[in-house]
């Protein structure tokens, strides 16, 4: 049962990787209704804040923020870290399409603790760039810097592959240190 949760949210997640975003968001609403229908909470978490992602990529921002602070009530609800990372990412991301800067900071800087709790490096990569661009853009360059600094020796680095955005890395990073 749970296995056509996860390939919707998973079919979810290809389509918006591929640009496909209306799909991105019916698979992604496919999976919320299995999971409310089955009372399977973590997973509910999980799917919606995909959906708070693809929401942000769509600039419907209204529902990105909807989706992401519903996906981080489940996570902290259950305890559930890793959803609490990506849904703090999300949120963050989204409020970033807005420029509400310091607002993307608070968020940023709350998945960036736990990627670091978690050991998750090349998922922190992620966070810190978006964090770095979200300093850059408030006024704190040095403190930009610094996070890309911390950046940079992973930008050549293979593993770099296995984050989620590893050209939107390297382009926050390149922006910042020219």
């Amino acid at each position: 049962k749970q296995g056509e949760i996860l390939a919707l949210n998973n079919l979810g997640i290809v389509a918006g990787q591929m640009g496909q975003l209306p799909a991105a968001v019916a698979h992604l609403q496919a999976a919320l209704a299995l999971t409310r229908q089955r009372a399977e909470r973590r997973h509910e978490g999980m799917v919606l804040s995909n959906l708070a992602r693809i929401y942000q990529l769509q600039d419907e921002l209204a529902q990105a923020l909807s989706a992401g602070e519903a996906a981080l009530a489940i996570a902290r609800e259950l305890a559930d870290e890793t959803t609490a990372a990506y849904a703090l990412l999300h949120l963050g991301q989204a409020l970033g399409r807005e420029r509400r800067w310091r607002e993307a900071l608070t968020y940023y800087r709350e998945a960036l603790e736990i990627r670091e709790r978690l050991k998750q490096p090349y998922l922190q990569l992620e966070v810190q760039a978006h964090l770095a661009q979200a300093l850059w853009e408030s006024g704190a360059r040095a403190a930009a810097r610094a996070e890309v600094e911390q950046i940079k020796p992973y930008l050549a680095d293979a593993g770099l592959q296995t984050a989620e955005a590893p050209a939107q890395i390297h382009a926050i990073c390149r922006q910042i240190l020219p």
